[in-house]
């Protein structure tokens, strides 16, 4: 088996890092916008379920 030097690991890390906080940011946003601005009680469960992610 190849072994991968340190900065290399580090990389693969960081990029999957970057790429998981992207998508976790676009999940977000998508129930942010699915919202009705009137629904405080949805509103609260979609609060939650954002801090549950995060």
């Amino acid at each position: 088996m190849a072994e991968q030097n340190p900065s290399e690991i580090t990389e693969d890390e960081g990029s999957r890092h970057r790429r998981e906080r992207r998508e976790l940011q676009s999940t977000v946003q998508q129930l942010k916008k699915s919202i009705n601005k009137n629904d405080k009680t949805r509103k609260k469960k979609i609060d939650s379920e954002i801090k549950a992610l995060e």
